[in-house]
């Protein structure tokens, strides 16, 4: 945190811009070999990889805030863009690959927690985020709102990996909760999307919406 917070050398600077449009793009491969070491130091000290994860984009908008301000969004925009363009479609599919399916069609509990799972999501992150909203939001956007914020698919995979992995859960209810969170992806903003006052609905080539 400290070197995070150190300014940076002027060469470190003057690279880092330099390179940002062109094929050597430093600061994009910086990102990457910061995601590395954090991730090859979690492993060996036995922490969670989401720790190292974390730690590194801390330490990444720190670094870049410090050395070139100017250039940073630019930078995370380009990070944000192999994100979600290749590893969050690539963890979608390993999610897919992993998911126990048979632990939740032929086991009888856990297929009924799916659904009660399903109500917690609009509970617990809808409705917080629907009472939360501008007082000028219209019924139906509200609504929309709550569906929208219930979707949380990435965060249970992770925190249900990390319960079986320490027998905190089986792999039933891991199984439940994540079909649940798959259930919410798919519907929650398809009906948002229906329920939305059509004044309020973005254009396909404005909208900017992350599918997480």
């Amino acid at each position: 945190m400290h070197w995070a917070l150190h300014p940076r050398r002027p060469w470190f600077s003057r690279v880092v811009t330099t390179t940002l449009h062109s094929s050597a793009q430093f600061a994009v491969r910086f990102v990457m070999l910061l995601l590395a070491a954090m991730l090859g130091l979690a492993a060996v000290f036995g922490l969670d990889t989401l720790l190292g994860a974390f730690a590194v984009g801390l330490l990444t908008r720190l670094v870049l805030q410090g050395a070139v301000p100017d250039s940073s969004a630019a930078i995370v925009a380009k990070v944000e863009a192999m994100g979600f363009g290749f590893l969050v479609p690539l963890f979608f599919v390993v999610t897919g690959i992993d998911f126990d399916l048979s632990a939740l069609l032929h086991g009888g509990r856990p297929l009924l927690l799916l659904p009660v799972f399903l109500v917690l999501f609009l509970l617990v992150r809808g409705v917080p985020a629907a009472l939360l909203a501008p007082r000028d939001l219209n019924r139906r956007d509200r609504t929309g709102l709550l569906l929208c914020s219930a979707t949380c698919l990435p965060l249970v995979v992770a925190i249900t990996t990390i319960g079986v992995d320490d027998r905190t859960i089986s792999s039933g209810e891991a199984a439940a909760l994540v079909g649940a969170a798959m259930i919410s992806v798919l519907v929650f903003p398809l009906t948002a999307l229906r329920l939305r006052s059509p004044a309020a609905r973005p254009s396909v080539e404005t909208e900017d919406a992350e599918a997480w």
